[in-house]
């Protein structure tokens, strides 16, 4: 017997007392809220016509309403009002049977299923679903089998108009949530798919687009100047720009790499294929490929010359005084220091830095960009392809090292020195 109810606001409506002190069979049809004596059922009917039944009481020392359709009957009603009374007699709360069958909220769906989602990934993703889900608390509170596409529409429709990319980053995490409920039987069907709510949002997905510009990079001329200033100083933050530079990573994969992952006997650095951003990349027997970086000679002296080389977990981490390591150097730092020597920049314009030089550099020649699209982790061949390339991870970092080398070369002289923190 459903319950949902519109319009049930009961202002300026005159309370009448009911003929006997009783409801009777023959609902009223006159607008005002009739009332029983014996009871506290009430019988409301508005100015316009719309009628159900009303119930108002106390359970667990707060105000409860109850209300019903006209069309289920005195009858129903009154019977339902005695199932109320008797489980709130006996300490019960009648609204938990019916939270029960309408089933999990998403909220508390999620806190059992994330961890599946995530098993694998860095630490942060726990922290993205926390904050993708924050956005949307109309749909963390309402149980998965009576959410619709409308709700998610609702909820995502204030999003959008603020940031179309968020927006479409929250709806992927919850079309994953809603696919994992189907799967366990809780809804029937996804309310989060692309294909149901494009006719609203398909707008905000072409303008997204068209309004994407391109990250501001360093030219590749201005990076020796750069990297002669970075190597004057001894932060933290300055030796992970130095890194990126070098490397050609991401920042977020840059920031999170540990000591265990570098080789200084072998000059490499071997990233998990789950601390990069295509965590999908395997090899022909399915298994994760890592991500394996030749380090060229300037960047192992940079390394042997900080301060907490080999020492703690992060190589590049964060420290606040008076306290212990607590997390990696933050994209923030990075961003502060680079703007003092290319306020045009960005960390992740770096990337760019690096294509710009190998296509200045080697113009027409087609291997050295596939080589310089492998160093970025960038996918340039499809997975059918992928199963006729017998190259081991090192023996592909090995293909790259004269590219990398040489771009070390240009960016960073050999002849010029890492400074080292004073002890």
């Amino acid at each position: 017997m459903t319950t949902t109810i519109k319009k049930t606001s009961t202002a300026g409506l005159e309370r009448k007392l009911c003929k006997n002190g009783i409801i009777p069979a023959t609902l009223p049809v006159e607008p005002g809220i009739w009332f029983e004596t014996a009871t506290k059922l009430e019988f409301v009917v508005q100015h316009d016509g719309h009628r159900f039944f009303h119930l108002r009481v106390r359970v667990h020392g707060r105000d409860v309403r109850k209300t019903w359709k006209a069309k289920h009957g005195l009858a129903k009603v009154r019977e339902q009002v005695k199932q109320w009374e008797g489980k709130i007699f006996n300490g019960e709360d009648p609204r938990d049977e019916v939270k029960a069958a309408r089933g999990k909220t998403l909220a508390e769906y999620a806190a059992k299923v994330i961890p599946n989602l995530i098993a694998g990934m860095n630490d942060r993703e726990e922290s993205k679903w926390r904050t993708a889900l924050a956005s949307v608390p109309t749909l963390t509170d309402k149980s998965i089998g009576i959410t619709t596409t409308a709700h998610v529409q609702a909820a995502l429709a204030p999003i959008f108009q603020a940031s179309p990319d968020k927006a479409f980053r929250v709806r992927v995490r919850l079309q994953k949530l809603y696919a994992a409920a189907k799967g366990d039987g809780l809804c029937k069907t996804n309310p989060a798919l692309w294909e149901d709510m494009e006719a609203k949002f398909g707008r905000a997905r072409v303008l997204r687009k068209r309004n994407r510009k391109r990250r501001p990079a360093l030219d590749a001329a201005g990076l020796p100047a750069l990297m002669m200033a970075l190597a004057a100083d001894t932060s933290i933050p300055s030796y992970c720009l130095q890194f990126i530079a070098f490397t050609a990573l991401r920042s977020q994969e840059a920031r999170t790499i540990e000591w265990s992952f570098i080789d200084m006997d072998a000059g490499t650095c071997t990233v998990p294929r789950e601390n990069m951003k295509d965590k999908d990349k395997t090899d022909a027997n399915d298994d994760p490929l890592p991500h394996v970086v030749p380090l060229a000679p300037q960047v192992l002296a940079m390394l042997r010359a900080m301060p907490n080389f080999q020492v703690g977990k992060y190589v590049f981490p964060t420290f606040q005084p008076g306290r212990q390591v607590t997390d990696t150097v933050s994209l923030d730092a990075l961003l502060d220091l680079l703007h003092k020597h290319a306020p045009d920049a960005c960390v992740h314009g770096m990337r760019a830095t690096f294509t710009s030089y190998v296509n200045d550099t080697y113009q027409s020649d087609l291997n050295m960009f596939l080589l310089a699209e492998l160093a970025q982790d960038r996918a340039i061949r499809g997975p059918v392809a992928a199963r006729y390339i017998r190259l081991t991870p090192k023996l592909e970092a090995e293909k790259r090292r004269p590219l990398m080398t040489a771009w070390a070369n240009y960016a960073r002289p050999a002849n010029v020195v890492q400074l080292r923190t004073a002890a």
